[in-house]
Parts: structure tokens; C-alpha cells; sequence
């Protein structure tokens, strides 16, 4: 007989549509059974070649498989402590033989591009970069009328100071301190300080955004490896041309309230377009490091959730087994966390479990840090933080863990927030992203900067080295780097390793954006010298300009990557950034779109599908057993359950030198396979098995994927002519797709 048969079988996850195809006639004499031993208790081995019996003069009437599972070391997990025994979720365990004399084929559609954070099948775009603007209010006060005012001047010197407004650099920031005695020696008293004049040598380029703030302290000098990055009142905001020598009258919008017995610091930053002739102004030597300037320039990555991320260079990962040090500068974004979930840096094992992990932070406003996974979880601290530690500002953040001596912790800005003991699991990474979690998930919303990893637990002094200065071989745990990534590039999809190990990583849909004057928190230069500063105390008939002035920030470009089928081959024929041609948007001060401006297309991708065909020896599965939850579970102790399958339909694949293994679930529990062969008549004589779609975890379709026939699509089998009788057999989990709680029709 021979016949044409079209299937469309709709299933949820796994998948497993043999066709056997069957001659009834036997003579077999029963006998004897034969035992062959795969997969042991007793070793972690989970996939090998094993042998099946050969000789063709023998017939078996049964062949049954063995399945036996225990508890790792026959323990027992709690509710106290989850990873003693059998492990604390359900898997899916895939057990399957490979017949590399046959092919499983599988179909998959592809559009013809892959455009990030588009689900767009027409998408209009330009190439020319698109700038977002952020709305700020500066303020320009005038004094009409002195009503009162009392001055204290601190500093007579006359050396020409390049700083605090050097404008030989497009961006800058300096700091200096002014001591309690000082101020009260030179006459001024708690109060309202309104304006400060500086003294002005030599006039030069014009300072936007030049900003001063002002914050109280108790340190007596200044430290360029721990400047304060934080804390400060903004009293002055405004474009500002120093346009005459001598003294220069910079008055408040918003008077500092100082006690009369704190010393105060006072930052000065700008940041032009470009850089230009120097503002000097007179100074004085202090004789002690009351001083700090940056003027580097500097750059960093925004991810806000797109799909933008670090993919870290694998290299990097087989350095790292039982030590780590992650460190980091982070902004988040006030408006989206902790409302969103987000994770900063992800790693997988080759079994895609879980290896490293930052949350920062998840959405119950904890910083989550998990590290080190030996296939019955993770190990874990995390902690409660405010607001202001994971959002509105830039921190520092460093993660570490040791386990040898088990130890895991949390730093903030240099400083230890949150330790844990007892973490043990050695560290095995495959995989590793920055931006986001693994397939996109909880993609960061911020912005991110000067990322290191390092296979050495760091301690508290080493962290707070690197927190404010670039890393340089003086370090003590320099031989410990084994990537540093600064984030300077400013308009590469690379980051550059500047470790001695030179591990570049792709940075995929790059979103680059350049720090402002006071935004700068790194490479400050300790001084001396200070400007000579006058403060003022006054009460004025006074009135406020206020100016909205835009900030230009570049917008997320979007990664296009063009397809095409040859040879049955998925190719890339192109990988382009470019800017969807859609608005691009003002924001005020707290984030809030306040105006939009249209983009002009340049040109227009017409997404189209692209059909081809994934093929692999073919793959039958045995089995698929989901793994029963853990917790309290006593499968007999060490001598585990055992579950019989008849798999005697599996003749023909079952003989000789067979490739089998286990996957997904192979390290939760521990497994022991044999398969015997009962010799006699068999119930029918198998000639062939022929798979119609292809088995096990190769796709992750979803239901509606399937029911529109995008996999497992109808296929036409022509059946033998010379078997008698045809069998078709079909395995199914819905697990992963609610299959177990919705009702599906199939058909």
C-alpha cells in the first residue's frame, strides 16, 4: 500500500512524531535478557556513547528502560535549606537517543531584518543622528538696590589660576574648601550668604551651564581619590561671559544658609561645545590640598530599556571560579525604577542556569546579587536601599565574593552595605551581558559607566581606589584585572579592554552619552592653590530672569541587521544603525515630555519573511520526565525510585554504538538509566522509525506560533509500501505555556 498523509498537530513545548513503520510477522524463541548500563548514580556523567546489544540472530519480545531517580546523595531539602536534596522547582528532563543515519529537519521563518525595539513590518528611519533635549531654568538675578551687605575676602595672592574656570577644556569641575576659621576670621558671620566674587585676570570663552554649589563639611582638606560628588545646593546657574579683569559678582538665585561653624565646599562646573581661550583668575598657595579640578571628558552608556547591552567577551569568563569583583558607576532612571524590574549584569553556565546576576534594583526597591550556582540554585544576598542610592544620581557600586571562605558583599560609594556568609558554589560562566538580563530581560533603565571584573574578592581599601581614579598597574590587586571596560569611546559598538588582557566586548545598539561639567565624579587633581574669593552677605531689591535653556542629548540609535536565505543558509547581508524617523522629545528637569518635534524619513525597511530549514542528526526522545518539587520530597534515599518504559517500538535505534543524553533538568536530581532486552517473539517487528518534526528544546515556540502553523508545520509522509501497519506516536508537555491550566484544542 502507499498512501499520502498530511498531520498538523498542535503541541506546546515538547515534541517528539514518529512514524513506525511495522511488519507483523516474527519467530522469535524466548530466552534469555540482556542489561545495559547508560547513565549511573554514581557519576555526573549525563550524555556518552553506549553500547546496545548487536546480534542480528537474536529478537527481543520486550525492551524495557529503567528510569531510576534519587535525591542528590539521598538527602532530603527543607524549607530551612532548599539545595540538600532534590532541587526546589520542577524540570523538564529530556532523555533521547540520536540516529545519525537519518535528519530532522526544521522549518523557520525569519524576517528579513531584525530591527531593535521595533516590532514594525514597515519602518521608517534616517541615518542622521536624532537628539533628545532636556529643558532646564537658569536664572540671571540683578540687584536694583543695595539695601545692606557685608563681605569677607579670603586669599590675596596673585598667581593666575587656569581653574576653576578652565576653558581650555570643552567640560570641567573643581572644588575647593573653605575653612570655618577662615570665614569667621575674615569677617563673616551665620547666615545667608547671597553672591561671591572671584577676581578675574584675564577674560576668556563663554561657560554654559556654568553652575556653582555649595555643601557644608567636616573634612579639613580635599582628597582627589574621594571627592564629594553629592550633597551639594545649586545657588548659580546661568551662561556666563567673564567679560571684565577685576572682581566679578556671581549672585545667587538661592542664598546658602551657612551655621557659622562648618567649613563649606564650593564646586564650580560648565561644559561647552568646544573648548577656547582661558577664564584666568587670581589666586593664592594654601599650602594643603584644599583644592580639586577635572577637566576629562568623559562618556558612558544608556540602556533606559532598549535593548542595548555589553556583551562581554567569553575570555573573560574562564578566568573567573571562585573569586569576583564586579564594580560600577550607575545611574537610574527616577521615573522608571523601582516601578520596573531591572538587572544591571547577567552570566550563564553552558546549561543556561543562572551563574551571576545584579538586580539593581528589583521592584521591591532590594539590590539583589547572586553568584555561583552548582545546579541546585544560586547563592544570594540582597538588602533594602532608599531611593537616592539607585536613582536621580550617580554610585558606585562593587559586588564580591570569595567562595572559599564563603563570604559575599555589597558595597555603595566605597563603603560595605550588605554581607553574607555560608556562600559556597563555585562559579561557572559561559555568558555574560551588561545592560540587561539574559533574552532581555529587565533590561536596566539608566545609564552605566566604568565597568571592571576582576577574579579576586577585592577589599574595602582596594574598592575605594578605583571609585574615583582610573585603574593603573599601581593598583595592589592589579594582576587581579581581568577586564576593564571605561566606556569612553563616545561612538564605537566596541569596548575597548584597557587590561592587560586586552578583552575587547561588542556593544550591541550602543546608546552613547557624554557626561556634563557636574556630572564629572573621576581623575580629580588635588591643589593647593585657591582662588581668592569674596563672600557676601546681603539684602537687596532684587529681580529673578529666568531662562529655559535646552540640553542636547544624542537618542538611542536602532540596530537594523538585513537577511537573507542562500544555500538554505541564514546570512547577514548587512548591520547598520540608524533613527527611527518618529519625534524626538523634550523633557524637563524630572523627565516629563513637555514638547515633540517631528523627524523627516530618509527612507523606509519593508520587513518581509524569509523561510529556511534547521537540520541536525536526527534526535529521538525517550523520555521527557518533569521533575517532582523538592522540597520534603524522600525519593527512597539512596535507592531512588525507579519508573519502567516500554520502549521496545525503539528497536531499530536501540542497537549498537548509541549516543544517548539527558538534558535541562541533569543536574537537580541524580539519574540511572539501564535498559533491558527481554528475549522472544516481539509483538510486531519495527522496521524504521521516522520523525516528523523534530523533538526536544531546539525551538520555544508559543502556542499561537504553532496554532499558525510559524512550527510544526503540515507535512505530506509517504508511507511504505512493505510494512503492514503504521504507527504514529506523539509526546507532550505543555510546561512553560500554561498547558497544564488552559484548555488547547488539537488537532
Amino acid at each position: 500500500m502507499k498512501s499520502n498523509i498530511n498531520w498538523l498537530f498542535f503541541s506546546l513545548t515538547s515534541f517528539i512524531f514518529n512514524i513506525l513503520f511495522l511488519n507483523l510477522k516474527s519467530d522469535a524463541i524466548a530466552g534469555d535478557t540482556t542489561v545495559v548500563q547508560t547513565l549511573r548514580f554514581d557519576t555526573t556523567m549525563r550524555s556518552g556513547v553506549f553500547l546496545f546489544p548487536t546480534d542480528t540472530s537474536k529478537k527481543y519480545e520486550k525492551i524495557i528502560m529503567l528510569y531510576s531517580m534519587r535525591c542528590k546523595e539521598g538527602l532530603i531539602s527543607t524549607s530551612n535549606d532548599r539545595n540538600l536534596g532534590c532541587g526546589e522547582w520542577d524540570y523538564n528532563c529530556y532523555t533521547y537517543v540520536v540516529d545519525s543515519s537519518q535528519t530532522d529537519s526544521l522549518r523557520i521563518v525569519q524576517n528579513s531584518h531584525l530591527i531593535s525595539n521595533s516590532g514594525d513590518t514597515v519602518y521608517k528611519y534616517t541615518s542622521t543622528p536624532v537628539w533628545s533635549y532636556v529643558q532646564y531654568k537658569q536664572h540671571n538675578v540683578i540687584y536694583s538696590n543695595i539695601i545692606s551687605e557685608d563681605s569677607a575676602s579670603i586669599g590675596f595672592g596673585n598667581a593666575s589660576l587656569n581653574d576653576p574656570f578652565n576653558t581650555s577644556k570643552p567640560l570641567s569641575r573643581s572644588q575647593y574648601l573653605w575653612k570655618a576659621s577662615e570665614l569667621t576670621a575674615a569677617g563673616l558671620t551665620a547666615g545667608n550668604i547671597t553672591s561671591l566674587r572671584l577676581d578675574v585676570l584675564s577674560p576668556g570663552k563663554t561657560m554654559d551651564n556654568l553652575r556653582i554649589r555649595i555643601k557644608s563639611t567636616t573634612q579639613n582638606y580635599l582628597d582627589e581619590n574621594n571627592p564629594e560628588t553629592s550633597g551639594f545646593t545649586e545657588v548659580y546657574f546661568l551662561n556666563t561671559s567673564l567679560t571684565t579683569t577685576g572682581k566679578n559678582n556671581f549672585n545667587f538665585y538661592v542664598p546658602f544658609n551657612w551655621n557659622g561653624a562648618s567649613n563649606i565646599i564650593v564646586d564650580f562646573s560648565f561644559n561647552n561645545s568646544s573648548s577656547g581661550i582661558i577664564n584666568s583668575v587670581k589666586g593664592s598657595n594654601d599650602t594643603i590640598a584644599r583644592g580639586l579640578n577635572t577637566t576629562q571628558g568623559d562618556s558612558y552608556l544608556n540602556g533606559n530599556g532598549s535593548l542595548s547591552y555589553l556583551k562581554i567577551n567569553p575570555s573573560v569568563n574562564t578566568l573567573i571560579t571562585d573569586k569576583i569583583t564586579v564594580a560600577i558607576w550607575v545611574f537610574g532612571d527616577s521615573l522608571k525604577i523601582p516601578a520596573n524590574n531591572t538587572t544591571i549584569l547577567e552570566g550563564n553556565d553552558t546549561s543556561g542556569q543562572r551563574q551571576i546576576n545584579i538586580h539593581l534594583p528589583w521592584s521591591d526597591s532590594n539590590i539583589y546579587w547572586d553568584c555561583g550556582n552548582d545546579g541546585s540554585g544560586y547563592d544570594r544576598i540582597n538588602i533594602p536601599v532608599s531611593s537616592i542610592q539607585f536613582k536621580g544620581q550617580w554610585n558606585f557600586w562593587a559586588f564580591t565574593k570569595n567562595a572559599t571562605t564563603g563570604i559575599m558583599e555589597i558595597y555603595l560609594n566605597g563603603q560595605l552595605l550588605a554581607s553574607g556568609t555560608g556562600k559556597t558554589k563555585l562559579i561557572d560562566i559561559k555568558k555574560m551581558i551588561t545592560g540587561m538580563g539574559m533574552n532581555g530581560a529587565n533590561p536596566f533603565l539608566g545609564s552605566y559607566d566604568e565597568l571592571s571584573i576582576w577574579n579576586k574578592n577585592l577589599s574595602a581599601s582596594s574598592i575605594q581606589q578605583i571609585m574615583n581614579k582610573e585603574i593603573t598597574n599601581s593598583h595592589p590587586d592589579y594582576s587581579s584585572l581581568i577586564a576593564y571596560y571605561k566606556l569612553n569611546e563616545g561612538s564605537s559598538d566596541t569596548a575597548f579592554d584597557s587590561s592587560p588582557n586586552l578583552f575587547n566586548s561588542v556593544i550591541i545598539n550602543p546608546a552613547w552619552h557624554t557626561h556634563r561639567g557636574n556630572t564629572l565624579y573621576k581623575n580629580f587633581t588635588a591643589t593647593t592653590y585657591r582662588p581668592n574669593a569674596t563672600f557676601v552677605k546681603g539684602v537687596y531689591t532684587s529681580s529673578v530672569q529666568n531662562y529655559p535653556v535646552l540640553d542636547s542629548l544624542i537618542s538611542n540609535a536602532t540596530s537594523v541587521i538585513s537577511y537573507n536565505v542562500i544555500n538554505n543558509q541564514l546570512i547577514v547581508i548587512d548591520s547598520v544603525y540608524v533613527w527611527p524617523a518618529r519625534y524626538s522629545y523634550v523633557y524637563n528637569t524630572s523627565g516629563l515630555k513637555i514638547d515633540s518635534i517631528a523627524i523627516t524619513p530618509q527612507d523606509t525597511i519593508f520587513v518581509t519573511p524569509l523561510t529556511y530549514y534547521q537540520k541536525r542528526p536526527m534526535r529521538i526522545e525517550l523520555i521527557n520526565f518533569i521533575t517532582p518539587y523538592g522540597i520534603n520530597l524522600n525519593l527512597d534515599g539512596l535507592n531512588g525510585k525507579t519508573w519502567e518504559f516500554d520502549v521496545t517500538d525503539y528497536m531499530p535505534v536501540l542497537k549498537g554504538a548509541v549516543y544517548l543524553a539527558m538534558e535541562d533538568g541533569k543536574y537537580q536530581e541524580e539519574n540511572d538509566i539501564k535498559f533491558v532486552f527481554i528475549e522472544g517473539i516481539p509483538p510486531r517487528n519495527v522496521k524504521s522509525i521516522s520523525q516528523i518534526w523534530p523533538s526536544g528544546t531546539w525551538v520555544f515556540p508559543s502556542y499561537f506560533d504553532i496554532y499558525t502553523n510559524k512550527y510544526f508545520e503540515p507535512r505530506n509522509v509517504i508511507l511504505s509500501s512493505q510494512a503492514t501497519s503504521f504507527k504514529i506516536k506523539s509526546a507532550i508537555s505543555g510546561h512553560g505555556q500554561e498547558g497544564e491550566f488552559i484548555s488547547r484544542m488539537h488537532t
